[in-house]
Formats: C-alpha cells, structure tokens, sequence
C-alpha cells in the first residue's frame, strides 16, 4: 500500500501536492470543463444549503475558485470540493446564463477511495468551518463590504445581514449581535490608509 502523508492532506498550510502528489507537481491540471461533465460526489455529507444566495453572488462577481474534481471512467468528472458552485451555476445556465456552463477545475491525478474522501471532508470544512474569531472577523469585514457595495450599486438587493449569514453559514441573529470588542474592525481602520 503507498503511504500518503495525511498530515499533509489536512493541513491549512500545506499544500495537498505534499501528500497525494509527492513529486509529481506537473499534474497541478487545471481546466475549464462543461458544467454537466461534473458529477456530484456520493460521498459527499455535506448539505447543499445558501445555494440561491452564492448563485447571486457568483451571477454578480464571477466563480473565484476552482472545483476540485476527479476523471472518472465514464469520461465525466467527480466533484471532490466544489459542489455547492457547481449547483449554483448549473441553475444560473438553467436561466439562460450560458457563461456559466463552462467552469475552472483542477483535475486530480486518480485517488483511492480513503484519499479522496479525506479530501472531501478537509476541503469542505476548510472552506465551511472557521473558529469562533474567525468567523466574528469576517462577519465584520462583511458588513462594512457588503454596505459599501450596496452603495456603489444600488441594483445589489438583500439585507446585508442576510447575505453574510448565508455566506458564511451562521444565523441572521449571530450577525447582528454587537462585537463585544466595540473597537473599530482592523479593516475599516486600514480602509483610508
């Protein structure tokens, strides 16, 4: 059996090149592949939740990451990480958005079973969970954002509490609450330099 550096795997560090492609770096493939060529992992757990609100978001800014994906031997592709843009843009190409069929994906060299579902589960909690100052940092950083976009386009709709919470997977009422901290974020103190 070939051993995989698992640490390597898993860590927010490292890059997963460490342990599933020691020494084979020029298979880093990234391609732009039709949105109906990728299949949703059977593996996958995770809920497909907020959909509707990274649908809008990728509608008014674009993907801004990569699926990572698997050939299959039916020549389709499986999604490892990636499923919720997936079905976001597969619903906006059902509305007649065509730009959004063909999609960035970075296709693996064929993983094990064992491989594949760790990178499923750590891909999918890195870009899912974050620690409670993390999450209180971004919620903050979100609402100056999505309040300084709203008012340089007016057309962007949605209560910007409802949107963060969607966007990072926390309660509207998490998002309101008050910082404990009242000091001004790091960001908007950084904004005018």
């Amino acid at each position: 059996m070939k051993n995989i550096d698992i640490k390597g795997l898993i860590t927010k560090t490292g890059n997963i090149n460490t342990g599933v492609l020691a020494g084979r770096r020029d298979q880093f493939i990234v391609s732009e592949l039709d949105v109906d060529d990728l299949v949703p992992s059977e593996d996958n757990f995770f809920p497909l939740t907020g959909i509707e609100s990274l649908k809008e978001n990728i509608e008014e800014f674009g993907l801004q990451q990569n699926l990572l994906v698997m050939r299959r031997k039916d020549k389709k592709y499986e999604i490892i990480s990636g499923h919720r843009r997936r079905e976001a843009c597969r619903l906006l190409v059902q509305e007649g958005k065509k730009k959004f069929r063909w999609l960035p994906c970075r296709i693996m060299p064929e993983l094990d079973g064992t491989t594949k579902n760790i990178l499923l589960i750590t891909m999918n909690t890195e870009s899912r969970g974050k620690n409670m100052a993390e999450t209180t940092e971004a919620i903050e950083r979100l609402k100056i954002l999505y309040t300084d976009y709203k008012k340089e386009h007016p057309e962007f709709k949605g209560r910007v509490r409802d949107i963060i919470a969607d966007d990072i997977g926390v309660s509207s009422a998490t998002v309101g609450r008050p910082r404990k901290n009242q000091q001004e974020p790091y960001y908007r103190s950084q904004r005018s330099l």
